[in-house]
């Protein structure tokens, strides 16, 4: 160890017990054997070809001194095992020619720092994943020219005569290229017009078709305005339709008035007669208003009726803590669907005896779970329509008994003790649970005084 520690080189009468190895000990030698080249007259002396590569021997004899003066140098033959020497590799750099240090280059010498990815960029699909592209280059070619000798034979058939084209000079030179650069001005500018040009006529197109879409939906308005009037004037349903009727009926009688009035040809008594005949056409006019009126509040009290029943009989909607919408069907609403489809059937006006008798049993059995007089009345009618349809009686005579017991049931609907959800509809129980509320806000106060 203290041998290889000493990178110095040894002198010849250097001793281990010079660098340090102790009797008994075990040391590691490392022998550096420095061939010199031998000179002519050596190389004459023992026939050795100073030329010739330079092999280790495969054993050498090393003279030991003697430690006692006087004694017998000994000769210790050494055995050289050159199988795991091998040639240093090439660096690189150049040797001193006078001191014989070597110097290699930097990129050498110099440890390569690490090259470290951030995670992010390392252990993603576009960094894991392997792009291959192809391009063409055009390289450096080498070639040479081969004059022609007397001695050479070249083939000249391919051979070209070049000759030199006329001068130009650098003022003509940039006229031309003023004119090129003029041909691509007024092909860029040529472009540029014909997509703007595109551009506006896309734009017009859009504002004729929102044109088009704008006056299509004018005329589709205005159609539907005309039709809703003529609706309101022949189906009148709301106050405000049977005003304009009434108005309309009022300008027609004054403008009529005003004719019999305005006519000068006709004496007292014509006049007269004409004033008596456009009181029958206004009092007949003011009929057919009142049957219509009447007509609208039976189709207006079905529809809202319709629309009570539809609402009772609707799940309910509960949102969730996520945003999400729930529909649930209570008993409440179960029970208002079934009294619903009960309802719709005893009004339907075209079934056979045995469905009217099929619908007439359900009611029958729905109603008898509560005893109050509607329900008994409710029964009592069941019975008298079922016989009569046992006789076989026509179904005009039985019209007063049909509507008067599709009455009953649907105040048998709107009672909030036989149909829960009917609640939300009665008076009587709005104001019940308002007086309710107010109790137990007041209860709420004198336990907080209290407290």
């Amino acid at each position: 160890a203290a041998a290889a520690a000493a990178a110095a080189t040894m002198r010849d009468a250097t001793t281990l017990f010079d660098v340090g190895v102790r009797p008994g000990d075990e040391a590691e030698l490392e022998l550096v054997v420095e061939y010199a080249k031998p000179s002519e007259e050596e190389a004459e002396a023992v026939d050795v070809d100073p030329n010739a590569p330079k092999v280790l021997p495969e054993r050498i004899d090393v003279v030991v001194a003697p430690k006692e003066r006087g004694g017998q140098p000994r000769v210790v033959s050494v055995v050289i095992d050159a199988s795991n020497c091998e040639k240093p590799r090439y660096k690189g750099g150049y040797r001193h020619k006078h001191t014989g240090t070597r110097y290699h280059h930097a990129e050498i010498q110099t440890m390569r720092k690490p090259r470290e990815w951030p995670k992010d960029a390392k252990f993603t699909r576009d960094t894991q994943t392997t792009e291959a592209r192809t391009r063409t280059i055009m390289t450096k070619k080498e070639a040479a020219t081969q004059m022609k000798r007397k001695d050479l034979l070249i083939n000249e058939n391919r051979d070209a005569f070049v000759s030199a084209g006329r001068y130009v000079d650098s003022d003509e030179w940039h006229a031309i290229r003023v004119a090129a650069t003029t041909v691509l001005q007024r092909y860029a500018r040529g472009w540029f017009a014909r997509k703007l040009r595109d551009v506006k006529r896309v734009e017009r197109d859009e504002r004729a078709r929102a044109r088009a879409k704008a006056a299509t939906e004018k005329l589709d308005a205005e159609e539907r305005r005309r039709r809703k009037e003529i609706e309101r004037r022949m189906r009148p349903r709301t106050h405000e339709d049977f005003d304009i009727l009434r108005h309309e009926l009022e300008k027609w009688r004054k403008s009529e008035h005003a004719k019999i009035e305005s006519d000068a040809s006709a004496d007292d008594a014509a006049k007269a007669r004409n004033k008596q005949l456009l009181l029958r056409r206004e009092t007949k006019l003011l009929a057919t208003i009142d049957r219509l009126k009447v007509t609208a509040a039976a189709e207006n009290k079905d529809a809202r009726v319709a629309r009570a029943l539809d609402d009772m009989s609707t799940a309910k909607r509960w949102e969730c803590d996520d945003g999400s919408v729930v529909e649930v069907h209570t008993p409440f609403t179960t029970r208002a669907k079934e009294l619903q489809q009960l309802y719709n059937g005893v009004r339907l006006p075209l079934v056979t005896a045995d469905e009217r008798l099929d619908v007439l049993l359900h009611v029958k059995w729905t109603v008898k779970e509560f005893d109050c007089n509607l329900t008994r009345e409710i029964v009592e009618l069941i019975d008298r329509e079922a016989d009569l349809i046992d006789r076989g009686r026509d179904v005009k005579t039985m019209g007063g008994l049909r509507r008067r017991l599709s009455n009953l049931f649907l105040q048998f609907i709107e009672t909030p003790e036989f149909n829960p959800e009917a609640a939300r509809y009665s008076v009587a129980a709005a104001a019940a649970a308002l007086q309710e509320q107010e109790k137990e806000l007041a209860r709420s106060k004198r336990t907080a005084r209290v407290r």
